[in-house]
């Protein structure tokens, strides 16, 4: 497991090797897959944003969310340039760094205010420059 959220009474496990996402409803004594709309690719990252689930794909894709607890998944990738490669919520701001993709090799680090719908540069890249994006925690 790459990565573990909570959503309602509902688990949400990134498995590793380009396995995707599962879901158990029973405190993680089952598993079922909840990927039906995700393109077939490595999830890198997932969150949970008040009752919305996002995932960000690292080979095929970029952002996908999912308004359904997992059922479904939809893209949300206006304004994204790259493949997803982590994400993270804070303050209002969901923040996505993302790694050159094949087609134009081209990455960036962005920021989206209205919850994935657009998103505004912080700083684009050719490849072979890898970004990530880091945060301070204050008390």
């Amino acid at each position: 497991i790459e990565s573990l959220v909570a959503l309602g009474s509902k688990l949400f496990a990134v498995v590793g090797g380009g396995m995707g996402i599962y879901q158990s409803a029973d405190e993680g004594q089952s598993w079922v897959p909840a990927n039906s709309g995700l393109p077939t690719g490595f999830v890198s990252s997932l969150i949970v944003v008040d009752t919305t689930l996002y995932a960000s794909l690292n080979c095929t894709g970029t952002l996908y969310k999912s308004l359904d607890q997992g059922g479904t998944w939809i893209a949300t990738n206006n304004g994204i340039v790259g493949y997803g490669a982590s994400i993270i919520y804070s303050d209002g701001r969901m923040y996505l760094s993302t790694i050159a993709n094949n087609t134009n090799n081209q990455g960036s680090d962005v920021y989206s205010s209205d919850d994935g719908q657009n998103w505004t540069l912080i700083y684009g890249f050719s490849a072979p420059v890898y970004s990530a994006v880091l945060f301070t925690v204050e008390n």
